[in-house]
């Protein structure tokens, strides 16, 4: 098992979305937001948690969060997730990122220090029957690195964080059928109906 030491947790919240129609990360389960949830998540495995936001969210989520809690997202000619990692590998380059949707809203920290156990470099994600899971999993800095320069020399053939996983060569663990339901991710208000509460 590796150290927690140079893990940031990442929680990541800067998306647009706009199949939900409003912020996913404010949305809420009980009397937490979804961005809380997923932050205390991270938090119960020791290591620091931080939440990605884009400039538009910033106000909002300073009445929950610290600001220096809050990684905002660089200017860069990108967007989605991987938006989210490279600003958060610009704040805290020598560090190894863990990296959790705020909208895997059923996620289990037993499942979260599993990764953790099995994590090795360059990147570690779980992966279902058909495909990986991207947006929880560990990536060391030193891939996140390689991303970065790929996208400023424009070698990214595509922003989508399954390209990523390719370009690094991304290690996989096959999701325990048991889990399989921690990882749905809740996209529109119909889905969303049954977790706000």
């Amino acid at each position: 098992m590796i150290s927690k030491n140079n893990i940031v947790g990442l929680v990541l919240c800067g998306g647009q979305s706009t199949r939900m129609g409003s912020d996913k990360g404010m949305l809420k389960k009980g009397d937490s937001t979804w961005a809380q949830i997923a932050r205390e998540k991270l938090l119960a495995l020791n290591i620091p948690a931080l939440v990605s936001v884009n400039d538009d969210q910033v106000e909002e989520y300073e009445n929950i969060f610290s600001i220096s809690d809050l990684v905002i997202d660089e200017e860069f000619e990108i967007g989605g997730p991987l938006l989210g990692l490279l600003s958060a590998h610009q704040r805290f380059p020598e560090k190894d990122i863990f990296v959790l949707a705020c909208d895997i809203v059923e996620m289990k920290v037993e499942v979260l220090e599993h990764l953790i156990s099995n994590y090795s470099a360059p990147a570690t994600v779980f992966k279902n029957e058909y495909f990986a899971e991207p947006l929880c999993g560990i990536y060391s800095s030193e891939a996140i690195e390689k991303i970065f320069v790929a996208f400023k020399n424009h070698e990214l053939r595509s922003h989508s964080m399954m390209s990523v996983l390719k370009l690094i060569s991304a290690n996989t663990i096959e999701i325990n059928k048991n889990w399989q339901q921690f990882f749905n991710n809740i996209n529109t208000p119909v889905e969303a109906k049954g977790i706000r509460n």
